[in-house]
């Protein structure tokens, strides 16, 4: 695998990859390797030839050899010497030594050397190396020497001398040599009683033996010696020449299948390859009227003419899926548009800016409702029916999407419009939407709904159930707990219907928790609900804190059970903190103007004093509110001046002070001004910011809203270890 990616490389390394090149290569060496093979092949067939003709040509002169010659006399001069070989010992029998010599000498008779030219004649004749004859030894595998026809001193073997042959050997001279399967494809059956061996005193012969007749344990047969050493040279040259042949040969028949495959395969491939690239250029360019793989004309007949056929196919489809897609994403974009329309209008339908109610200490609420799909079937509401009365709704649509969006809305509206006609009934309240509803539903849809009106001065609520969740309620110093309260039957579901009003008192400090089955159903991946109980255990992990912080609290349980799990169900919640009885209201009106601030000041600090509120507290109520006060001043009307309307809410039961600034200057919400890091000197952290982060930090909440072309700006901050709720 290249280091590279073909993008990467050089053309020099592109070319040196590219499918040619490795083809010529592939083809090049598999030439080679057949060629190798061939050339193996071949001198193997030519050597056995050669072999094969040394050996047919000694059988042939041993055969006349053993028929030219008197056998009689032969058979007299074998026995003779043979006799006076096994007459001396196996001791005495040492090769080259004089005296074992000399007891052959008498047996080199008249008769003995007219044998022995009548086979020096045949060597002559037959240019053969030796003709002799000689018996084998067949206990011991020796070869016997009993008249050799050699002259040449060097090479003669005296009568009696002999050579220890293998077996293998012997067995060949006696029953021939084992046929092959090239001698029988080329029509020779017949064993050749023939061995080619190579000695160092003999050199490269090809020896074959004829038989003549058996005495005892010797078999003394006529042998013929042919030279083959000029045939080692001989093959060498062959082989040179055959390789320089083969080589030259793989060359041009690796060029000649090169140049078939670059025309057949090659060339079609790189073809394809350019085309694609051409098509994906295309597409980027957004040429979608243009095609690519139609012109592309490919004839090789085989698979890489089907990929291209394959590929214009492709190419016409994914054009016309391209195009629907192009339809459906644009049809997507447009229902997604108008979903998220869709969900800022019931975004804006329900209450979602906090503080809901800065003007109103006796109450604190605060809700949030996390749709599964863009759009909810949840919603909740409060409003204040007069400024007595506030109600509160919790509600919850069958079905999902648009169609509960849909439901959802008008029965919200249907809701707030009857609780501004019955003030004080929640179950007449709930009659009357219901009939409005069945008079009209065709969808047969239906809206669980529990709404609660809060008589402020008192602490009453009344409420009526529609086949909703129990809601919870927590006292002052207790726990949150399920308020089983009696249900009715769901609003839309059969018309007159007659549902059962409850009441119960809250205390300063009590608090009212509603929500729907998304919080109780939620589940996680091993289908496993989040449960009433979790939902109380979150609940009760701050029973005294605001309800902001008490919602937070629900919601990150929730998340922390589902692990990642997907959302089937809206998520809505809503949270009351009840506080009249015990709250006094101070105001002050001034101008945005620094020289105001003593006045300001002022203010605040006999305020504070009338309820005895501790001076750390008193100090950094004081600096946070010196802080917004000038920064009022600064900004907000610049460079013009407007009024700043302060509220000053002192709390009792639990001890605790809500400070509002309020101006009609040009909206801004410092919160949203990221913190300076103050772990870095002055010299290096950032100019602005740091009055504001103060102020966060010494206060317990800071909250900001923007209504009715008014900024509003409220902290809030507790008497730590008294009076806590």
């Amino acid at each position: 695998m290249p280091p590279k990616s073909i993008t990467e490389m050089t053309a020099r390394q592109r070319f040196r990859h590219s499918l040619g090149a490795k083809t010529f290569r592939t083809v090049v060496i598999m030439v080679l390797v057949i060629s190798v093979a061939a050339i193996g092949f071949g001198f193997y067939l030519y050597v056995d030839a050669v072999k094969r003709e040394y050996r047919t040509e000694a059988c042939h002169l041993a055969n006349v050899a053993a028929s030219l010659t008197d056998r009689s006399e032969v058979v007299e001069k074998s026995r003779a010497i043979l006799e006076i070989y096994d007459a001396v010992p196996e001791e005495e029998r040492v090769k080259g030594d004089i005296n074992y010599i000399l007891n052959f000498t008498k047996e080199k008779d008249i008769l003995f050397e007219k044998i022995r030219y009548t086979l020096h004649v045949l060597e002559r004749e037959n240019e053969a190396g030796s003709v002799y004859v000689g018996a084998i030894d067949q206990e011991t595998n020796r070869l016997i020497y009993i008249i050799d026809s050699d002259y040449n001193l060097d090479t003669f073997c005296d009568p009696g001398f002999w050579d220890d042959n293998s077996a293998g050997e012997m067995k060949i001279y006696m029953e021939g040599a084992r046929v092959t399967l090239i001698d029988r494809l080329l029509g020779d059956t017949e064993p050749i009683p023939a061995v080619v061996t190579r000695t160092e005193k003999y050199g490269h012969l090809c020896t074959a033996a004829s038989p003549l007749f058996t005495t005892g344990k010797y078999k003394v047969m006529m042998f013929a010696d042919m030279d083959m050493s000029h045939v080692t040279k001989v093959s060498r040259i062959f082989l040179v020449q055959y390789i320089l042949l083969m080589l030259v040969a793989a060359l041009i028949a690796a060029q000649i299948i090169t140049q078939g495959l670059k025309k057949t395969v090659v060339k079609p491939i790189n073809d394809l390859a350019e085309t694609a690239l051409a098509y994906s250029r295309g597409r980027q360019n957004e040429e979608s009227d243009k095609r690519y793989f139609a012109d592309l004309n490919i004839r090789t007949g085989d698979e890489i003419e089907n990929l291209s056929l394959i590929m214009r196919d492709m190419e016409a489809d994914l054009n016309d899926y391209v195009a629907n897609l192009t339809t459906v994403t644009a049809e997507k974009e447009r229902i997604s548009t108008e979903l998220d329309v869709a969900g800022q209008i019931q975004e804006g339908m329900i209450p979602h800016i906090y503080p809901a109610f800065p003007d109103r200490p006796e109450f604190d609420i605060y809700a949030l409702m996390h749709p599964a799909k863009e759009v909810g079937g949840d919603f909740y509401d409060f409003f204040l029916v007069d400024e007595d009365h506030l109600a509160m709704v919790m509600a919850d649509v069958s079905g999902k999407g648009i169609p509960a969006a849909l439901f959802m809305m008008a029965s919200k509206i249907l809701i707030q419009n009857y609780s501004m006609i019955d003030k004080r009934s929640p179950a007449k309240i709930l009659e009357l939407v219901n009939e409005a509803i069945c008079s009209s539903n065709s969808a047969e849809m239906f809206v669980t709904v529990w709404l609660g009106i809060l008589e402020i001065p008192t602490g009453i609520v009344r409420a009526a159930n529609a086949g909703h969740e129990y809601p919870v309620i927590r006292t002052k110093d207790g726990e949150f707990k399920l308020f089983k309260d009696p249900h009715g039957l769901v609003v839309g579901g059969m018309s007159g219907m007659v549902y059962k009003e409850y009441e119960f008192k809250l205390e300063s400090g009590d608090c009212i928790f509603q929500y729907t089955d998304g919080v109780t159903e939620a589940t996680n991946s091993e289908n496993e609900l989040f449960g009433t109980k979790r939902m109380l255990d979150a609940l009760n992990l701050a029973p005294g804190a605001e309800p902001e912080e008490i919602l937070e609290n629900v919601l990150s349980g929730i998340y922390t059970h589902v692990n990642g799990a997907d959302q089937f169900d809206d998520i809505t919640m809503l949270c009351m903190k009840y506080f009249t009885g015990s709250v006094n209201v101070k105001e002050l009106n001034v101008e945005a103007e620094t020289n105001n601030l003593p006045k300001v000041m002022t203010f605040i600090e006999e305020s504070l004093e009338e309820i005895q509120f501790p001076m750390k507290e008193q100090m950094q109520l004081s600096v946070a509110a010196e802080e917004i006060f000038v920064n009022i001043c600064h900004y907000a009307y610049a460079p013009k001046t407007g009024n700043v309307h302060i509220r000053l809410v002192l709390s009792k039961n639990p001890t605790a002070v809500s400070l509002t600034f309020i101006d009609s200057g040009k909206p801004y919400n410092p919160l949203e001004k990221e913190d300076p890091d103050v772990t870095l000197s002055a010299e290096d952290r950032q100019i602005g910011g740091l009055g504001i982060y103060m102020v966060k930090q010494t206060m317990d909440k800071v909250s900001y809203r923007y209504d009715n072309g008014k900024n509003m700006l409220i902290l809030k901050k507790k008497l730590q270890g008294k009076d806590k709720a």
